[in-house]
């Protein structure tokens, strides 16, 4: 039922509405009977606002169930498999929608989630979301939607900071990599909170698209200086031989040629000691540019 559960609503909501639907599907004496609704409904269906109308209680049943999960010693079962980090998104889905019969309630959805969740869960979740919106472009008429996501990820990044331990935190400051390439988000935006990332950050995190984005940031868009100074960040913390995963040699030296060859002469400083940098790491390919 979990599963077909926005197709019903969507059938038949107002006769839905006229009844306790709430304690049929999430009978409060049966625990299995509940895990077994949010597992199927969060694995395997889309968020469905008008859910949250018939049943607002969901979230907070589904939080209990990830807890359960959570606290268990043992891996989880097939059907736990993928949970956590589905309720994450289908919570900030909720939440940038404006779905929540106020905004409390979302955040205190959103703030239970992060504090349940394994770290794998929460990193997960956040990498989802970046890669949702880094296909859609920026739409005035959607100002608002986006303008709540951030705000999502601005809250979040400020409870970790006020960690005395950030250890725990690293694969979910490292996941702001995807949102980077969010043309919806404002570039200024964008960079502001990457370059905060990076600094909070031991070390550079594996970002399989990152060369990809800061081509289409720097050469397409326009943002070669603050390109060069994300670089720059990137390259001074990464550990090598592995910073090959973060990059292409044909995509790095296009974006360092622009720095070497820009008509601005911080820029051009900003290139050349990124080639420096590479070149005290043995990349030597770089040498004649």
């Amino acid at each position: 039922m979990g599963a077909r559960v926005n197709t019903l609503l969507y059938l038949f909501a107002e006769e839905l509405k006229a009844r306790d639907w709430s304690t049929l599907l999430l009978p409060p004496d049966s625990i299995e009977a509940r895990a077994a609704f949010v597992t199927a409904h969060y694995r395997y269906s889309s968020a469905f606002p008008q859910l949250l109308r018939i049943i607002p209680e969901l979230p907070r049943v589904a939080l209990d169930v990830l807890e359960q999960f959570e606290a268990e010693s043992k891996p989880p079962t097939e059907r736990g498999q993928g949970f956590a980090h589905r309720l994450g998104v289908h919570l900030a889905y909720y939440f940038w929608n404006a779905s929540y019969r106020n905004d409390d309630e979302g955040w205190a959805a959103l703030d239970r989630f992060f504090e349940v969740a394994k770290p794998s869960s929460r990193s997960r979740t956040l990498v989802e979301i970046g890669r949702l919106f880094t296909p859609v472009p920026f739409d005035h008429e959607q100002k608002e939607l986006f303008d709540r996501a951030r705000m999502i990820w601005e809250r979040r990044v400020g409870q970790i900071q006020s960690k005395q331990d950030l250890s725990d935190f690293h694969d979910e400051l490292a996941s702001f990599a995807e949102w980077f390439g969010a043309d919806c988000f404002p570039f200024e935006w964008r960079y502001q909170h990457f370059t905060q990332v990076l600094k909070l950050l031991p070390e550079t995190p594996k970002m399989f698209r990152f060369m990809e984005t800061l081509k289409k940031v720097t050469l397409e868009q326009g943002h070669l200086a603050e390109g060069l100074q994300i670089l720059n960040q990137v390259v001074a913390r990464s550990q090598f031989p592995e910073f090959g995963w973060n990059y292409r040699e044909d995509e790095l030296t296009v974006i360092l040629t622009a720095g070497i060859q820009a008509p601005d002469p911080q820029t051009r400083q900003t290139a050349e000691e990124v080639r420096e940098l590479l070149l005290r790491n043995r990349c030597f390919e770089y040498l004649d540019l």
